[in-house]
């Protein structure tokens, strides 16, 4: 697992593992060339700015930091 705060370069995709999972901010509608570089590859790669609002407050640690308070759908 990697988890990135930019997206990664062409020589960083070709550098990670087959079934590696790729974590980050990565702008997928902003950068078609990367999805079809990552695509590419054997490799998850999540989108953490593709999150929806609702669901990444819940697993953004800065969320509290911020004082919003998010819970999951269906969540206890």
């Amino acid at each position: 697992m990697v988890l990135k705060i930019n997206a990664p370069t062409a020589d960083e995709i070709s550098r990670l593992t087959d079934g590696a999972t790729l974590i980050g901010m990565l702008s997928p509608a902003l950068r078609p060339e990367l999805v079809e570089a990552l695509a590419a590859r054997p490799i998850t790669a999540l989108a953490l700015d593709a999150v929806p609002r609702m669901l990444a407050g819940a697993v953004d640690g800065r969320a509290e930091l911020h004082g919003e308070h998010r819970r999951l759908p269906g969540g206890d």
